[in-house]
């Protein structure tokens, strides 16, 4: 049976360091743990990240049929889309759009980023990386 509710203290964190270091984030995945599954089969999926300071969350990527929207919870950053960057910080919310190339930088020398994206679920989008 799944569960009516969970609480964010209670759901597993997820670390990932790759890339020589430029990539690390600590993610809580929401929808899998009401769902209990992966994917979660839901019409979206939402998630809490937490980027190191001079991190990226993750190397730049393009989706083809999910779009994401980004809540700032602490901290300040750099969204990246396409060629055009904004800075960003606790309180801002806004859209990565299927197609548009993105990752988001924490640009503190201390202070975590922690965010919620809630990201569309199509079981048939791709992503694709793009170079770091």
């Amino acid at each position: 049976m799944k569960p009516e509710k969970v609480n964010l203290r209670d759901i597993a964190v997820r670390h990932q360091q790759w890339g020589d270091g430029r990539y690390d984030r600590r993610r809580k995945h929401v929808s899998e743990a009401l769902t209990g599954t992966v994917p979660s089969g839901d019409p979206f999926d939402v998630e809490v990240t937490t980027v190191a300071p001079h991190c990226f969350n993750c190397p730049q990527h393009t989706h083809t049929k999910n779009a994401e929207f980004f809540i700032i919870l602490s901290g300040r950053g750099i969204a990246y889309r396409d060629d055009r960057q904004f800075d960003i910080e606790a309180g801002d919310c806004f859209m990565q759009y299927p197609g548009t190339s993105h990752h988001i930088y924490n640009s503190s020398e201390t202070d975590e980023l922690t965010f919620i994206v809630v990201s569309e679920d199509h079981p048939d989008d791709s992503e694709s990386i793009q170079a770091p």
